[in-house]
């Protein structure tokens, strides 16, 4: 073996060894990123605690969900809208948003933030209005009847 090829199989090697050094640590980099949000997916925190700030939010008929954490994200409601929106479709809320005005606010989480604004919440807050208001009613001819 002459000194020349010695010469090219070390540089090589080198090279080799410096391409898989940079594999690695990108790979790495980007397996802790997707890791990293793939947590946040799952354990994410409102973004105050205690009463937080409130903001009314209108989900328009029509509008993208991604649309609709973009604006929630511009409000400061939440972090990220792309966490959001993965959020959303790993939740049981899919498909049960309802367009509408909703009053939301930094101390709630996403999935609390769906719940408000999902077709069981505004069917369960109807029939308790008119629970309320049916119980209402009894209570005043209750009373009515007292008198007499």
């Amino acid at each position: 073996m002459n000194v020349r090829q010695l010469v090219i199989s070390i540089i090589s090697a080198i090279v080799k060894i410096g391409v898989l050094v940079v594999l690695v640590t990108y790979i790495s980099k980007w397996t802790a990123t997707a890791y990293d949000f793939g947590y946040r997916v799952f354990t994410e925190e409102p973004v105050s605690s205690g009463t937080g700030i409130s903001y009314t939010v209108t989900f328009e008929k029509g509008a993208s969900v991604r649309d609709l954490a973009a604006t929630m994200q511009e409000y400061g409601l939440i972090r990220d809208a792309n966490l959001f929106y993965v959020q959303y479709l790993a939740s049981d809320y899919r498909n049960h948003l309802e367009p509408g005005s909703y009053q939301l606010s930094t101390s709630m989480t996403a999935a609390e933030m769906m719940e408000a604004m999902s077709k069981d919440s505004k069917e369960n807050s109807e029939t308790g209005e008119a629970a309320e208001s049916e119980a209402a009613t009894e209570t005043k001819e209750a009373q009515g009847t007292q008198g007499e």
